[in-house]
């Protein structure tokens, strides 16, 4: 039986206060860079189009530093 095994490192959980004044990517970025190896997006406050938009993005980005993505609340985002 194969099981699956989380990674070491950090897990990071975002949203859109984190990260101060920096732009949201740009944030994210610098968490997988500093050794984040799970990103959960976890957003309250966005409108559904630009939460869906954000989602896509982090989740290419995540995939360029081989890392999880969560997508927090938004079953349906998380989907698509």
């Amino acid at each position: 039986m194969n099981r699956f095994k989380l990674p070491t490192g950090i897990y990071a959980i975002t949203d859109s206060e984190c990260g101060k004044d920096k732009e949201f990517l740009t944030y994210c970025e610098e968490l997988l860079q500093g050794g984040a190896k799970i990103i959960q997006y976890r957003e309250k406050s966005r409108d559904m189009k630009k939460l869906f938009k954000e989602a896509k993005e982090l989740k290419i980005l995540t995939q360029k530093y081989n890392a999880i993505f969560i997508v927090n609340d938004h079953l349906d985002i998380a989907l698509l």
